[in-house]
This record gives structure tokens, C-alpha cells and sequence, in this order.
């Protein structure tokens, strides 16, 4: 602990006073500096690098004024927990540093920052380890729980909750993601069965217990879930895949099912709001329907498929059938869509656009602004 009261004769002298005497790096920058620097020492001397996110950075960095970096440990066996969880718990409900391998797999070791240079360090990690314990607990019974039944069986549950009022319920959504993800994979030379079938799984993890307790990993749990049940490989992925990509600069999905389902996910919910009358206005959005707009055509150009835009909003539209009341949905989606991602186009879309394959028009001059 820094003196508790101390004397500062001029303004330009607070900085360095308030470190020496009063234990407090009053730069931001030179707290975060010392953080990061710390940690990759830390992680280095278990054999392991530190996963210092710049999100996660700046919000410890704000959480301290006297950083001090410490190693604490959990027991091997909650490893058996997908990473996602683990890390979910650690960063996110912790503000703790994971630590992986040089193969880039986690280790049963987290950094964390206390504010206070202790006589007995080993008290504070201690207690940071017995704090964490229970989180990653919860995890495994979860996890363990929600293995004892296929990802298949939390169909029936779906039904239970909306997608949208008008639009009818998850389970609604599920069967419209299947049909169309089965026609998009015939468009687009992908497997029809294990696009249909992850198409149907798509939203299965969204009833597990690990889903409902760590919200962001859903996707992932979907793919391990239906690695455990034998599902086909590219199903799996594409379970974890469909919500790709989320922002800009994001992956897009790796194989021609997992681009199937993401772009059915994505065209059916578009299809759906604009049906209803419920497109954004100004900056509201709850639908995030900017990011699948452009999620989708940044999949259809940089992925080269071979999708009739047309085509593709018309399918998705048909498979609401009459729930739908926008008579012009079909072209005010086209005309959203590209409004959004291709400079210069602010007005309705042309006949051409719309019909010939999206990624022809546009890719030779590769103008899409991806701002997902």
C-alpha cells in the first residue's frame, strides 16, 4: 500500500509522486502496458501463452491502479469441459487471462490482476482458485448433464419459444432453415442430407443447460453435442457456424454446408421481418438485419457460390407461406440488402441485379463494404 496522505507541490509532478509514494500508476496506457507485459511473462514461464483479448485488456486495465499479475491453477479433469465454457467462464464472469499451449490448447492454468501488492500473494491465488471452482463445476455438470440426451430430443422444447409473434415459434424457424438450407445446398453443389440435417439441429443447443447458463456459447455446444451423437463432421460444423460471420473481419463459414445453413439462418430471418413490415429504421435494428445482409453476400461473393439472389429471397419467402403481409417483401429485401453492402446503390435495385448471380456483379470490382 502506497502512504495514505502525501503532498504534491505542483501539477506536473502528480504522475510520477502518485507512483512513487502513493502506489498508483495514474497512465492508463502504462497500466495496460505493464498488464500485458506481465501476463506474457507469466504465461511464458508455464510453458504457455496468455489469450490477452484487447476487449479484456482494457477492461482489467480500468478495473486496477496498481497492477500486479498473478498464476493461480484449476483441476486437470474440468479440461474435459469444451474450452468454449471454460473460457467463457474465465473471462467473462472472472476478468481472467486463459492460458494455452503452443499447440493452442487450453491449459488448467488462469492469469488474473489483483490491485494490491500482498506480503502473501499465495493467499490471494488461493482465494481466486476457490472462486473459480464452482463456475467450472457448473460447466461440467452441464455439460455432463446434456450429454445424456441427443441434441435431437430438444425439438419438442423449441416449440415452446417465439422466434417472433408473427412468425411463429424456434421450431418454426428450424423447419424453414432445413428446407431452405437443403435448397441452397443444391444450388450450390453441397450435400443435401447433412445440409437439411444441420438445418433441422440448427437451434437444438439453444435448450441445453450449458447454452441457457453461458449465452455465448451457443453454436460451439451445438458442435460438440453433435460430435458426441455421431453426427456427420459438416453437420457438426455447421451447427457452430451458421451465426458466421458475427462482425467484421469475422470467419466465414468453412465448408459448403455450414454456408448453406448460414445463409438460410440469416435469409429466413430477413425474409421473415421485411414480410411483416418490420425493416430497421435509422439506427434501430433489433433484428441485426444489417449483419445478415451482409453476412450473407459476404459468404455468396468471397465463398464464389453460384446463388440467383432472386431466386434465393423468393424460396425464402415462400417458405412462410401465408403468414407473411409485405407484398413487395421480396424486392425490399434484395434492395436492402445491397443497399447495405454496395456503395453507391441507395435506390431500388435493378431487374439485372437481382436475377443474375450476386457475386458475378459485384466481385470483379470487389467494392462490398462488409461493416457486420
Amino acid at each position: 500500500m502506497g502512504e495514505p496522505e502525501f503532498t504534491i507541490d505542483h501539477a506536473d509532478q502528480y504522475p510520477q509522486i502518485l507512483l512513487e509514494r502513493g502506489k498508483v500508476i495514474a497512465d492508463y496506457e502504462q497500466r495496460k502496458a505493464k498488464i500485458k507485459a506481465d501476463a506474457q511473462e507469466a504465461a511464458r514461464k508455464i510453458g504457455g501463452q496468455a489469450d490477452l483479448s484487447e476487449s479484456l485488456l482494457e477492461e482489467v486495465t480500468s478495473l486496477v491502479e496498481w497492477p500486479v499479475v498473478l498464476t493461480a491453477k484449476f483441476e486437470e479433469k474440468f479440461l474435459a469441459v469444451p474450452s468454449e465454457a471454460l473460457v467463457y467462464t474465465m473471462k467473462g464472469d472472472q476478468k481472467y487471462f486463459p492460458v494455452y499451449d503452443n499447440a493452442g490448447k487450453l491449459l488448467p492454468n488462469f492469469i488474473f490482476v489483483a490491485n494490491i501488492e500482498s506480503k502473501d500473494p499465495q493467499q490471494i491465488i488461493s482465494g481466486n482458485e476457490k472462486v473459480v471452482r464452482p463456475r467450472l463445476a457448473d460447466a461440467e455438470f452441464f455439460f455432463n448433464t446434456d450429454r445424456k440426451k441427443r441434441l435431437e430430443d430438444n425439438l419438442p422444447r423449441l416449440e415452446t419459444v417465439l422466434f417472433q409473434q408473427q412468425l411463429g415459434t424456434l421450431r418454426d424457424k428450424t423447419d424453414r432453415i432445413q428446407a431452405l438450407a437443403g435448397w441452397i445446398a443444391e444450388q450450390i453443389g453441397a450435400d443435401v442430407n447433412h445440409a437439411t440435417r444441420a438445418g433441422l439441429l440448427s437451434k437444438c443447443d439453444l435448450m441445453t443447460n450449458m447454452v441457457f447458463e453461458f449465452t455465448d456459447t451457443q453454436g460451439v455446444m451445438g458442435m460438440h453435442y453433435a460430435r458426441h451423437d455421431g453426427e456427420a463432421e459438416d453437420v457438426a460444423v455447421a451447427l457452430n457456424e451458421q451465426y458466421q460471420p458475427r462482425f467484421a473481419g469475422d470467419a466465414l463459414p468453412s465448408n459448403p454446408v455450414a454456408c448453406a445453413v448460414a445463409i438460410a439462418d440469416k435469409m429466413d430471418t430477413l425474409a421473415g421481418i421485411f414480410g411483416i413490415g418490420q425493416h430497421p429504421k435509422g439506427d434501430k435494428d433489433p433484428f441485426a438485419l444489417r449483419r445478415a445482409a451482409l453476412g450473407v453476400l459476404r459468404i455468396i461473393v468471397e465463398k464464389n457460390l453460384d446463388l440467383d439472389l432472386q431466386t434465393l429471397t423468393e424460396e425464402a419467402v415462400r417458405l412462410y407461406g401465408e403468414k407473411l403481409t409485405n407484398a413487395n417483401v421480396v424486392d425490399d429485401v434484395i434492395d436492402f440488402m445491397l443497399a447495405a453492402s454496395v456503395p453507391g446503390i441507395r435506390t431500388k435495385a435493378t431487374a439485372s441485379t437481382r436475377s443474375r448471380r450476386y457475386w458475378r456483379v459485384v466481385q470483379p470490382a470487389r467494392r462490398i463494404s462488409m461493416r457486420v
